[in-house]
């Protein structure tokens, strides 16, 4: 019998909501320089890249290039900070 082992590659955003999971219902606000002040949460970002709706469907490489980008790489910076702020809190509990 032929076993299949499937591998499974996680995607930048599953990787952000897991390192994230504490801030996940934190709120996000932005300015959209088509539709004015927006809000939303990093979890519900995460889970449909989307940023404002109307961009997605009428500009979507904007959307993209413009909100998308920009935010996810502000949230793998956050997450890198707190892994850094993790790994330093262990280095100190251990030398005490």
């Amino acid at each position: 019998m032929t076993e299949v082992i499937e591998e499974v590659i996680e995607t930048k955003y599953e990787r952000l909501q897991r390192l994230l999971v504490d801030e996940l219902k934190e709120a996000i606000e932005l300015r959209c320089s088509i539709h004015g002040d927006l809000k939303l949460s990093i979890g519900k970002f995460l889970k449909s890249q989307t940023v404002c709706t109307a961009c997605k469907k009428d500009l979507p490489i904007w959307h993209e290039d413009m909100l998308v980008y920009p935010l996810t790489k502000a949230l793998t910076e956050l997450a890198r900070e707190k892994k850094l702020k993790q790994i330093t809190e262990e280095v100190l509990d251990e030398s005490n």
